[in-house]
This record gives structure tokens, C-alpha cells and sequence, in this order.
């Protein structure tokens, strides 16, 4: 029972809000613009499939650490994307066959407000894409954000879309500079982000890839996909952006990804709203009905520290199946929920949704190369 604790526990670092205590490196904390050469990857950047590492004493997880809120009607300054230091990650791998843009998910559990620009925050953003990176670092070079991220309670206050509009301004301003001074046409681009950096890429994908503009069109042909993770795509979301189109397999090119975990119970969450018509698909089996896929199917948990060591591994770990109702919720039964259970505000107890990557963090792996490997056959 303590192993699973602890297993518990270091999951929510995962997600953010309680974050870890391991050491990450940022890009740099100089001004001048970042160069695209492999000196300015994080020297903690982990290896695309490290060894599965024996158990470790748990991490020391302090409590939650306030955030300073900057408000927003006093601070309009933009982002100076140009700062190597505003950046988690920025840098190019000589090997790499695809570049990969990441967004954070939600580092604070903090007064309403969006969190300030600090060396903390930036350390803390880069330990969690450091987590996320070895879906991806196999065959991406990485670029990641520094941000002004949404605090938790900010989802449920009601200056709610001032606060993500705030945020999402600096991931666009970001994106923006990587297009213009990196990506070069007909280069394959993964863009993944889990819980509010899913609510991000999913922004990024209306205002770059949706339109019909030239440039629009581009991107939709360099895309390989976009894993917008532990955050709900609505069915009327893709009826009013018609040039977004949901995946609906292993292997197609230019498509969302979308779903987000929870025990058979929950009927409705801040994630996936009951009344309300989602897109999701199985990251296991990646099929869009209610086909079960057996535990046997899971090519492992993986459980990840800030560094980007595999912490534990576990092949097999659960089935999975998305239900047959408007929410098409992926459903897990067969572990007990409360030895996995959500410890994050206004969320269900019953909801795994901290657990979005970690249950199913090899099927995502091999499915970000199985995508490129189409992308390329493809082009």
C-alpha cells in the first residue's frame, strides 16, 4: 500500500500541482536570442526510451507553492520569444526526423490569477515537459514554452476566458516565433499538450491550422498530429473549425487526438461536461467506439520524474474502453480507483485524469512514431 502511495503521489507531479523536487536545467537564463543548435537543449533533455529504472525513495514533495498572480489589467507586456530564457526547451536534434511543440499543463494550485514570469516557474514548467519528452524525444527535436500559465482556480472563476486568453497569448507569441524563425516547410510537426496545455494546443489549432489562408494550409500538410490530452475536443468544436478533423486510427496524418480517463462511475467532470457531445479515441487499441482493449494491449505505465527518469514501469496495467455516451469518456475498471484516485480540486475522486499519460505512456510513444513513420511515407 505505501509503494502505491507513493506511486499516487508522484503521479499528481505529473500533472503539476504538486510539484517535484528533482532538479531540471532551463534552456538558459541569458537575453539573446536563442540559436537553433543542439547547445541550447536542457542538458537534464531525457533519452527517447531510458532504461526502466529500479524504485527510488520517493521524492520530497513540498506543499503547493504560491504563486505571485499578475493582473492582468496591469501587466499587457509581451513575451520577448527571442530570450533563450523564455523557453523550457529550444534546440535542434541533427537526427531528428520531426520537430515537436510542447505545452505544460497547470504547475500551481494559487490565487486566481495568471503566474508571473520567475526562474521558479520556468524551472518547474521544464521539470513537467521533461516528463512529457520521452513520448517524443525519439524522433522530435523539442520546443516548450516558458508561459504565464492559468493557476488552477482560475478554470472556475468568472474572469475565466481573461485569464486563458492571457496565457494562451504567450503560447501563441510563441508559436509564432518558432514558425517564423524555425520551422521550415515540409518539415513534420507533433504538437502535444496535456490538461490546460491541451486547452492550448487546442487553441493553436484554430487560430494556425484552421483557417484558409496559405499559411494555414501549410501546417495542415506539415502536421503529423496533435495530442490534445486530458483536455475534451466537442463535437460541435470540430463542426465550427471544418478544417480539423479528428483521428480516427493508429496511423492517419493531419488529425486531433483527444481523451481523458475515469472510473465507469463518473458521469460528468470539468474535463468532459455530461450533456455535451465529445470526440475522443482509445489510446490503446485507437479506435473511436466502445472496443475494449485488454490490458494486455498496454504496452506499459510508465511513471516519469521532473529529470525525466523512468521512476516505475508497468506492462499490461489496465484495459480500457471509451463509453457509449455523448461524453465518450475513456473507462477504466479493472484497478482500484482508490489507490489511483484525483486529489486535484473540482474534479471527481473517480477521475484518473492525472493518470492521462501516465496509464497509457507507451501506447502514446509508439503512436507518435507509427504517425511520423505515415507522415513520411505519405510525403
Amino acid at each position: 500500500m505505501i509503494r502505491k502511495l507513493m506511486i499516487a503521489i508522484a503521479a499528481l507531479s505529473l500533472l503539476g500541482c504538486m510539484p517535484a523536487t528533482t532538479a531540471g536545467t532551463p534552456v538558459s537564463s541569458g537575453e539573446s536570442t536563442p540559436a537553433v543548435s543542439p547547445e541550447t537543449t536542457p542538458e537534464t533533455s531525457p533519452q527517447a526510451n531510458p532504461a526502466p529504472a529500479a524504485e527510488q525513495p520517493q521524492e520530497t514533495i513540498p506543499p503547493s507553492s504560491a504563486v505571485e498572480p499578475v493582473p492582468v489589467t496591469d501587466s499587457e507586456e509581451r513575451i520577448d520569444y527571442s530570450a533563450s530564457k523564455n523557453w523550457c526547451y529550444f534546440g535542434t536534434d541533427a537526427n531528428a526526423k520531426a520537430d515537436a511543440f510542447l505545452v505544460n499543463a497547470t504547475i500551481y494550485q494559487a490565487p486566481v490569477g495568471n503566474a508571473a514570469l520567475t526562474d521558479d516557474l520556468l524551472s518547474k514548467q521544464t521539470k513537467f515537459i521533461n516528463r512529457l519528452s520521452g513520448m517524443v524525444s525519439d524522433r522530435c527535436t523539442i520546443y516548450a514554452p516558458h508561459y504565464r500559465e492559468m493557476t488552477l482556480d482560475d478554470f472556475v472563476s468568472e474572469n475565466a476566458k481573461v485569464y486563458a486568453d492571457y496565457a494562451y497569448q504567450d503560447v501563441s507569441d510563441a508559436f509564432r516565433y518558432y514558425l517564423d524563425h524555425v520551422h521550415k516547410a515540409g518539415t513534420p510537426l507533433v504538437l502535444f499538450g496535456f490538461s490546460q496545455g491541451g486547452y492550448m494546443i487546442k487553441r493553436l489549432m484554430e487560430e494556425y491550422f484552421n483557417p484558409d489562408t496559405d499559411e494555414a494550409k501549410a501546417l495542415r500538410d506539415d502536421l503529423v498530429s496533435a495530442y490534445i490530452i486530458g483536455f475534451g475536443t466537442e463535437k460541435k468544436w470540430y463542426d465550427a473549425h471544418p478544417n480539423l478533423h479528428p483521428a480516427e486510427g493508429k496511423d492517419d496524418i493531419g488529425v486531433v487526438i483527444s481523451f481523458d480517463a475515469e472510473t465507469p462511475e463518473v458521469t460528468d467532470s470539468m474535463v468532459l461536461k455530461k450533456g455535451t457531445e465529445y470526440v475522443s479515441i482509445n489510446p490503446i487499441n485507437w479506435k473511436t467506439d466502445s472496443t475494449r482493449a485488454n490490458a494486455r494491449e498496454n504496452l506499459g505505465y510508465v511513471l516519469v520524474s521532473g529529470s525525466g527518469k523512468i521512476k516505475n514501469e508497468i506492462p499490461g496495467f489496465c484495459s480500457a474502453w471509451l463509453d457509449d455516451t455523448e461524453r465518450h469518456a475513456l473507462k477504466v475498471d479493472d484497478i482500484n480507483y482508490l489507490e489511483y484516485s484525483n486529489q486535484v480540486a473540482y474534479l471527481p475522486v473517480e477521475s484518473y485524469h492525472v493518470y492521462d499519460i501516465v496509464f497509457f505512456y507507451r501506447n502514446i510513444q509508439q503512436n507518435v512514431n507509427e504517425r511520423i513513420d505515415a507522415w513520411l511515407a505519405a510525403h
